[in-house]
C-alpha cells in the first residue's frame, strides 16, 4: 500500500456485503501470532457470503453452507490490483494495529513475574515470608485480589511488606498502623485487599490463620504487636480488686463500694499488670459467659460476691489480656459456659490458653436440667471430660447458664476456702 487512495480502495473492498467474515478471521489470526497462510472456513455463510465469495475468486456460483478461502489467493488478489502487497497491511488498514495477544500476554507475565522476584529478593532471610510469596504466586490470589491490574498488585505488596516488616516490639493500634504505613485508617479492616495479604504472611511465618474467626484475626495481629482495637468491646467484671496504687485500683474500689459491675477496655489493662501483687481476694476468680449472671449476682450478692468475669459471648481482647494478667499475678481461674456447643468452645480455649478450670461443666451438672433448645450435632471435643460433649451429642439439647443460675449465684456467694476445689 502506498497511498491515501489505496487505502480507501483496501477499505471500500473489504466493505462489500459478505465480505466481513473474511476480515474477522485474518484479524484473528494476527491478533493470537499465527501466520497468514493456510484455508479460512465460514462453517455458516449465508448467500450474500457465498455470492460475495464467488465474486472474488471469479468463479461460478456455488452452493452450500461452508466456505474457504486460501489466504495466499487473497493476498495475490490485493497484490495483482495494486492495493497492498501484504495482507497484514490491508487488514492494519481497516482495524488499526492488531495487537498479538500471546506476545502481550508474555510480556504481562514476565512483569509480574519480575514483580514477585523483586519481593523474594527482599526477603531471602525470611524463608516463611518466601512460603508466602510463592503461595501468591501459585493460587494467583495476588492477581485476584488487584483484579489483574499490575500496578495496584506492586503497590498492594510494597505495602504489605511496610506492614509486616514493622518491629512487634511495640504495640499499635491497627488502624493508626494502616494509617501510618498506608495513609488509609481502614486499609487492614477485615476483608480489604492489603489486611488479607498481610493476614496470609502472618499465617505463614506465626502459623496463625487469622483469616476464618475474630479470635483469628485478634491472634494473628497480635503476633506482630497490633492491636485491633482498645477501647471498644471492653470486658464485664464485678468485685476485681486491683494491686494497691495501680491505675486501675479506685476504679474496682469505686464500683466496688457501690456495688456495681465495671467495663474495663483493653487501653486500660494494658500498660501494666494493674493485678500484680494479687490481693489475697483474688486468689480465685470466677469466669461466666452471660452478662446476665453478673447482674443477679449484684442483684443478689453484692459485696460478697466472689470476683467475677464475663466474657460475653466469645472473648474479645480485652477479655484475654485481663485473663492473661490475672494468671500472671496467681489468680486460679475457674470457668462456667453455656452447655451448647459455642460455650464449650469458649470453655475449651480458655482452659488451653489461660489454664482455666472448669466450674460446674461436667456431664452430672448438664443432665440435671432440662434444656428445651434443640442442637444440631457438631464435632466439637469437651477435653476437661470427653463423656459430656458426647452426652450433649446424644441429648441434642441446650442448657444455658439462666437455668443453672441458682447454683452458680451459691457458689459466688461461698467465702473463699469453701469452694470445692473440683
Amino acid at each position: 500500500m502506498k497511498t491515501a487512495s489505496d487505502a480507501a480502495r483496501i477499505r471500500a473492498f473489504f466493505e462489500q456485503p459478505g465480505l466481513g467474515w473474511i476480515l474477522d478471521r485474518v484479524a484473528e489470526r494476527m491478533s493470537r501470532g499465527r501466520s497468514l497462510t493456510g484455508t479460512i472456513t465460514n462453517s455458516h455463510a449465508n448467500s450474500d457470503e457465498r455470492r460475495a465469495l464467488d465474486d472474488l475468486l471469479g468463479r461460478r456460483s456455488t452452493g452450500g453452507k461452508q466456505l474457504s478461502l486460501d489466504l495466499a489467493e487473497l493476498e495475490q488478489t490485493l497484490r495483482s490490483t495494486g492495493m497492498a502487497e501484504r495482507l497484514e497491511d490491508a487488514v492494519v488498514v481497516c482495524r488499526g494495529p492488531i495487537e498479538n495477544q500471546g506476545a502481550q500476554a508474555n510480556r504481562r507475565q514476565e512483569e509480574w513475574t519480575a514483580l514477585f522476584n523483586a519481593v523474594r529478593s527482599r526477603c531471602q532471610d525470611r524463608g516463611n515470608l518466601l512460603t508466602w510469596i510463592s503461595a501468591l504466586v501459585r493460587d494467583g490470589s495476588l492477581k485476584r485480589i488487584a483484579r489483574g491490574d499490575l500496578a495496584t498488585a506492586a503497590k498492594l505488596m510494597e505495602d504489605a511488606m511496610r506492614v509486616i516488616s514493622r518491629e512487634p516490639s511495640e504495640e499499635v493500634l491497627l488502624a493508626n498502623l494502616a494509617a501510618q504505613c498506608v495513609g488509609d485508617s481502614h486499609a487492614l479492616d477485615r476483608g480489604q485487599p492489603l489486611a488479607t495479604l498481610c493476614l496470609r504472611a502472618i499465617a505463614a511465618v506465626h502459623g496463625i490463620d487469622g483469616q476464618q474467626s475474630a479470635d483469628g484475626r485478634r491472634k494473628a495481629w497480635a503476633a506482630i504487636g497490633v492491636i485491633i482495637d482498645d477501647l471498644s468491646a471492653p470486658v464485664l467484671v464485678f468485685n476485681l480488686r486491683a494491686a494497691t496504687n495501680s491505675a486501675l485500683d479506685p476504679i474496682l474500689d469505686l464500683h466496688r463500694r457501690q456495688g456495681q459491675p465495671a467495663f474495663l477496655t483493653y487501653r486500660q489493662l494494658r500498660s501494666e499488670n494493674p493485678f500484680t501483687p494479687l490481693d489475697p481476694a483474688m486468689r480465685v476468680v470466677f469466669i461466666c459467659e452471660n452478662p446476665s449472671i453478673v447482674s443477679a449476682a449484684a442483684r443478689e450478692i453484692g459485696a460478697r460476691c466472689r470476683p467475677l468475669v464475663c466474657t460475653n459471648g466469645q472473648p474479645a481482647s480485652a477479655t484475654h489480656l485481663l485473663l492473661s494478667q490475672l494468671r500472671q499475678a496467681g489468680a486460679e481461674l475457674r470457668c462456667h459456659t453455656d452447655f451448647d456447643w459455642a460455650g464449650f468452645r469458649i470453655m475449651d480455649q480458655l482452659a488451653r490458653e489461660h489454664a482455666a478450670i472448669p466450674w460446674r461443666m461436667s456431664t452430672e451438672a448438664y443432665i440435671e436440667v432440662d434444656g428445651t433448645v434443640l442442637l444440631d450435632p457438631q464435632p466439637v471435643v469437651t477435653a476437661w471430660e470427653p463423656a459430656l460433649g458426647e452426652a450433649l451429642r446424644v441429648r441434642a439439647k441446650a442448657v444455658f447458664e439462666e437455668q443453672v443460675i441458682r447454683s452458680l449465684l451459691d457458689d459466688l456467694g461461698k467465702e473463699q476456702g469453701l469452694f470445692p476445689s473440683g
